[in-house]
């Protein structure tokens, strides 16, 4: 006897409402389950193995399952009333809705590569798995039997309110799209599990640590409260929980630099606080949503570097005060509303979008606060370049305003040098800044002084200027001046 197989062969699982259970198999005579039966543990021996069967437990009227197995292997289903099949994808008609055994044999159990009770390529499922529909099982048993062989596991939509696959040491795919009876999910011991869809269950916890090669992660709108991943996670491209907002670590999804080859990351509604950090993405489109949550900064420095694909940020609803997607030239919109950006912070933001020098790009800033004159040039760079630009245009900052009426620019319209007259005594300028029109700062001063101050402009292009004042008080002031260049004959 190999004592690896019989390792994993020792319990055999049987997977009933509300209850996860360790039944004999050596029975073949064996009663309907029912929560609370009593079952104790039979080890299998490799004649055991010959003779046992997987039997799914089926409520509906008919049952028409798929596997696939290797070439060469040899199928026997029996169904409830005694009749049998030979059949990879059999189709028994029962006539009346009932509960029913449905069993399985398969020699060698090692050909069997994908069982299918139900499967309808939702949630991005892969094309090459035939369509089922929902065969309405809601137990299944001695699935352990396949369990060093196994590729493939399909069950949307059924009854089925617990899995065990924990050993499933080949198993790569796991469908199960809307089983929302089901509450608990064992990933023990799968190290080439790639994808797995739990989208749209009853799940409470999902632990994923001992899933090494996951590519493609889909658990969203469950009632999951812990999520624990891999140490291992530099293939994972695709992570969806949005809508878990039971999640009880706010800082779940703060640093994801863990997955360097994220190219999906939809977390909207995931109870998140604090930073959300990402330095790299995969040379693909990206689509970043993490709306619906209580963000206050993101760091993006480093990802979005792939500007021959689409890129999507959508951080709308949070509350943001910071934002920093410097050099993320692959965006090309950006959704940010309802936030708590101040208008140099819109600024800012659009100073970034200024500079990727693309074209055809969207960003809706509103519901924040307005943006500066300086903005306001940003903004017109950008439209030029074929963006649409939304923003708010009633300014509600307090320490951010337009203009000064005890602050004077003279002349304006300026050839040589412009001056700047404080008529209050008690405002003192810190720092003075020259922005040209395609919203560069091009030089800054720190006069220190409540009295004049005098900017040299004559080296500078002629144009639209802005000139920013910053006051001891911390307000800052804009004002644009036209710069006429002085011809020389």
């Amino acid at each position: 006897m190999n004592n690896y197989y019989l390792s994993i062969m020792l319990t055999a699982l049987v997977i009933v409402p509300g209850n996860i259970k360790a039944i004999s198999t050596s029975n073949q005579n064996e009663t309907m389950p029912h929560p609370g039966i009593n079952s104790s543990i039979s080890i299998f021996t490799e004649a055991d193995a010959n003779n046992a069967e997987i039997i799914f437990y089926s409520n509906g009227s008919s049952f028409s399952p798929v596997i696939k197995t290797n070439s060469g292997a040899s199928i026997l289903w029996t169904w409830d009333d005694n009749t049998n099949d030979n059949s990879a994808s059999p189709v028994k008609v029962y006539g009346t809705a009932k509960l029913r055994q449905n069993r399985l044999k398969v020699t060698p159990w090692s050909a069997v590569k994908l069982i299918n009770i139900g499967y309808d390529a939702q949630d991005g499922g892969p094309d090459s798995i035939a369509l089922v529909k929902n065969q309405q099982v809601s137990t299944v048993k001695n699935l352990d039997l396949v369990a060093p062989y196994l590729q493939a596991w399909c069950s949307s939509y059924n009854l089925i309110d617990s899995l065990n696959f924990s050993n499933f040491i080949n198993l790569i795919t796991i469908e199960c799209f809307s089983s929302t009876s089901l509450r608990k999910v064992a990933l023990n011991n799968t190290p080439r599990l790639r994808r797995v869809c739990l989208e749209y269950n009853n799940l409470t916890n999902l632990n994923l640590t001992e899933c090494p090669a996951l590519e493609d992660v889909r658990g969203a709108l469950n009632k999951l409260t812990t999520i624990q991943f891999s140490n291992s996670t530099e293939e994972l491209w695709h992570l969806c929980f949005r809508a878990n907002e039971e999640i009880t670590d706010h800082h779940l999804f703060n640093d994801i630099t863990a997955f360097p080859n994220i190219a999906e990351l939809l977390i909207w509604n995931t109870n998140q606080q604090g930073a959300l950090i990402l330095h790299s993405t995969r040379s693909s489109s990206v689509n970043i949503h993490a709306n619906d949550n209580e963000y206050t900064s993101i760091d993006f420095t480093g990802a979005f570097h792939s500007i021959d694909n689409w890129g999507i940020v959508d951080l709308s609803n949070n509350k943001l005060t910071s934002v920093n997607i410097n050099g993320c030239i692959q965006i090309n919109e950006l959704y940010i509303t309802h936030n708590k950006l101040s208008s140099l912070e819109i600024d800012h933001i659009l100073q970034q979008l200024d500079s990727f020098e693309t074209t055809k790009g969207s960003a809706d800033l509103r519901f924040n606060n307005p943006p500066t004159s300086a903005g306001q040039l940003y903004i017109s760079n950008l439209k030029a370049k074929f963006w649409d630009i939304k923003v708010d245009e009633k300014n509600t900052s307090v320490n951010q305003t337009d203009s000064n009426p005890n602050i004077k620019f003279f002349p304006n319209p300026v050839r040589d040098n412009l001056s700047i007259e404080l008529n209050d005594s008690t405002t003192k300028i810190i720092e003075v800044s020259i922005i040209n029109s395609k919203g560069k700062t091009v030089d800054t001063s720190h006069p220190l002084t409540n009295k004049v101050v005098h900017l040299n402009m004559t080296k500078y292009q002629g144009g639209v200027y802005i000139i920013k004042i910053l006051t001891a008080k911390n307000h800052h002031y804009y004002h644009k001046i036209v710069h006429i260049k002085q011809s020389h004959k």
